[in-house]
């Protein structure tokens, strides 16, 4: 029972442990969605890869609001991004979603919101987030289905 034990272990690799920024993109924005599935009572108001007239497909649409999944630390760019997104698509409130954000991700936010008046929101990715818990390890499903 034992061997079977370590076997199914190391099949799984169930004790590799990955820090979340190495989960896949597109687990954490599934896991978004479920999240704000739970916030947003009408789930038809949340769309993933929304397209923003020619100019790309946005990660989430979710209740009049844009949401943007970086996997790594966010700068002044970033910010850029998802404000082309909220100025194009017409979205007065955006969210980034980073692990880290870099000194020039919040400068660019206070200039985005003085100078455009629209609403950036940095949330920082943070292991057992009670505010945004989608960073846990991946589940058996999770495995099979993102890696």
């Amino acid at each position: 029972l034992i061997n079977k034990v370590k076997a199914l272990i190391e099949e799984k690799k169930l004790l590799d442990k990955k820090p979340f920024n190495e989960l896949p993109k597109d687990l954490l924005k599934d896991r978004l969605i479920n999240h704000l599935k739970n916030k947003i009572p009408d789930s038809s108001k949340i769309i993933k890869e929304f397209t923003v007239l020619g100019l790309g497909k946005l990660d989430i649409f979710a209740d009049g609001e844009a949401w943007l999944v970086k996997k790594d630390p966010a700068s002044g760019i970033s910010v850029y991004e998802l404000f082309a997104y909220m100025d194009m698509g017409q979205i007065a409130r955006g969210h980034l979603v980073a692990p880290e954000f870099e000194k020039t991700a919040h400068q660019a936010v206070h200039f985005i919101k003085q100078k455009h008046k629209k609403e950036i929101n940095l949330v920082k990715l943070v292991s057992k987030s009670q505010k945004l818990p989608i960073t846990q390890l991946p589940n058996e499903d999770e495995l099979k289905n993102y890696y």
